[in-house]
């Protein structure tokens, strides 16, 4: 009888144990699978950044196809912070939509744009972003998707607005707008000189 209530005994702890090793085994799974979203999520927030400021450079070309202009016409002295258009041109029709960015402009026959690029977040086409008088200022995503990256102070942000960018709460509120330019080195003013009209996305 006491074999008998050692084995039982045993076969208890064992089976305890076994219990304990799955749960483990769950919580590293767990902690696995949150480890793997997240890195795929910086990777889609990554690409996303770099589409979206494809489209926002397209739009500069289409714009302004001999080149972005300072405010002032000339090129500034060493030391001082380059100021740009706030506004679109006046006279230059926009594209009606993204895709006429695959073409070349009356004054540029090279393309705006090499191809069309979908929002990584969504898999779905960028919405078009407009102004007052209808023309494409640039694009943003659908995502409802909360950001990670929440710095934009780093070089690879260094074509950019982090206004547009930080402290927002879903990817959606992330415009890519070609009037937006990063801000002179040292300034931490939300809006500057040559930043352009905001636009809030519909």
């Amino acid at each position: 009888m006491r074999r008998v209530s050692l084995l039982r005994s045993s076969a208890g702890f064992t089976y305890i144990g076994a219990l304990v090793m799955v749960v483990v085994l769950g919580i590293m799974a767990a902690r696995a699978v949150t480890v793997w979203k997240t890195a795929a999520q910086r990777e889609k927030e990554t690409e996303l950044l770099f589409r979206g400021m494809q489209y926002m450079d397209g739009l500069r070309r289409w714009y302004w196809p001999k080149g972005i202009p300072t405010q002032t016409g000339q090129t500034p002295l060493p030391g001082q912070p380059r100021t740009y258009p706030a506004a679109l041109p006046v006279g230059v029709p926009g594209p009606k939509e993204l895709k006429e960015l695959l073409k070349g402009t009356g004054a540029s026959p090279k393309p705006c744009l090499r191809k069309l690029f979908l929002d990584p977040m969504t898999l779905k086409e960028f919405e078009p972003i407009k102004g007052a008088d209808g023309r494409i200022l640039g694009v943003h995503s659908t995502s409802e998707e909360a950001p990670i990256k929440q710095s934009f102070k780093d070089p690879s942000s260094f074509n950019l607005d982090p206004s547009d960018f930080e402290g927002k709460s879903s990817y959606k509120d992330w415009v890519f707008i070609c009037t937006h330019w990063p801000r002179p080195l040292g300034d931490e003013s939300q809006t500057g000189a040559g930043q352009g009209t905001r636009t809030t996305p519909p």
